[in-house]
């Protein structure tokens, strides 16, 4: 190997203008690719930058909707807020119920409210089970799920079950025109405060 450096050396020194044109082009070569890799770094950081302000002043256009938006937001979170039962208000959590039973026509023969299970530490809200059962029409069982419902406490039905009322005799006659006796049995539970 030694000896081939000394061949180029050899070869070098005689052709001198040679040897500088090459030591040129590699140094230019050499520059110009860093200069090349520079542009391009300032290529991609130019049009993040572009994205960016692009994205804000698209942001600055619609600020108007977005305040609208976040206002109407605020709104329905303060009045969810202001429904939510609390767990140990025991009168006024059954107190909802036995509106909707006034309001339906039905009679609520159980109401039960049960221990809510522990929520997760970053849980906004918790869930109180309740199980009830009920007796009445099939109109007035509808009509007191929709009081339920469409009432302000945030309510998810669990489960149900529709059976008929156990017949006392004649007490319920098809030829008398009293409706059948339903049974609603029900899981549900309502949002409450954590």
């Amino acid at each position: 190997m030694n000896i081939f450096f000394q061949q180029c050396l050899a070869y070098s020194r005689r052709n001198v203008l040679l040897t500088v044109c090459l030591s040129l082009i590699l140094i230019t070569s050499l520059s110009t690719y860093v200069l090349w890799q520079y542009d391009q770094a300032l290529v991609r950081e130019h049009a993040s930058i572009r994205y960016r302000s692009e994205s804000m002043l698209r942001a600055l256009v619609q600020q108007p909707r977005i305040t609208t938006e976040i206002a109407k937001i605020t709104t329905a979170l303060q009045a969810i807020d202001q429904h939510l039962i609390k767990e140990e208000d025991l009168a006024d959590n059954l107190g909802y119920f036995y509106q909707a039973e006034t309001a339906s026509g039905i009679h609520l023969t159980q109401l039960n409210q049960l221990s809510a299970q522990p929520q997760p530490l970053d849980s906004l809200y918790k869930s109180i089970p309740f199980t009830l059962q009920a007796a009445g029409s099939y109109t007035q069982i509808i009509h007191f799920l929709r009081e339920l419902e469409t009432g302000p406490r945030q309510l998810k039905i669990r489960t149900y079950t529709l059976s008929r009322a156990p017949s006392n005799g004649d007490a319920l006659k098809p030829e008398t025109g009293t409706p059948d006796l339903l049974i609603l049995e029900s899981t549900l539970e309502l949002l409450g405060r954590p």
